[in-house]
């Protein structure tokens, strides 16, 4: 369709904005600290000996880097074994939670989302842009912030949008 010699553009006229949750990941590299090495026969923790292994571990190695703390055996580990670990590390990383990575990079991809200030969306029209690498909780925390904001909330591409919410 043709407007005065211009071409018409639908989607620019729907008023739709994209928003790419992609856009707030974290650019980081998380390194994962596994406590199995450091455990007897990698199942059960001997503090003497847990303690030396801690004692022993080069800590600034860890300098400015976001680390995962977990445990890959189905071991049972007291809690104060966690809490030294992130004693250990707390002076040197960047950020340190428990979990694997990918639980790790989402919670710092959600503490991004949840840091924007998205009032610029108010009484707008919004597509949480679709992407099958964004975790489903990151589109819950999305729509949590956007709702009571925006007049119309999609899903997918700002050309063919799946109806969310719509203000009456």
């Amino acid at each position: 369709m043709e407007n005065n010699g211009e071409i018409f553009n639908r989607i620019q006229a729907s008023g739709i904005i994209s928003l790419n949750l992609m856009d707030y990941k974290p650019d980081v590299a998380v390194v994962e600290f596994d406590i199995v090495p450091y455990l007897y026969m990698g199942m059960v923790l001997r503090e003497k000996e847990f303690r030396e292994s801690m004692a022993g571990i080069d800590w600034k190695a860890y300098e400015g880097k976001v680390v995962s703390v977990f445990c890959s055996a189905d071991a049972i580990v007291p809690q104060w074994a966690y809490i030294l670990i992130g004693a250990l590390l707390f002076p040197y990383a960047q950020s340190v939670a428990y979990g694997r990575a990918a639980s790790h990079e989402t919670r710092l991809w959600a503490e991004r989302i949840a840091g924007e200030d998205f009032s610029l969306f108010t009484d707008k029209k919004v597509a949480l842009k679709a992407n099958a690498a964004i975790p489903d909780e990151l589109l819950l925390l999305a729509t949590q912030l956007l709702m009571g904001k925006v007049s119309a909330l999609m899903y997918g591409e700002p050309g063919m949008p799946k109806m969310i919410y719509k203000r009456r």
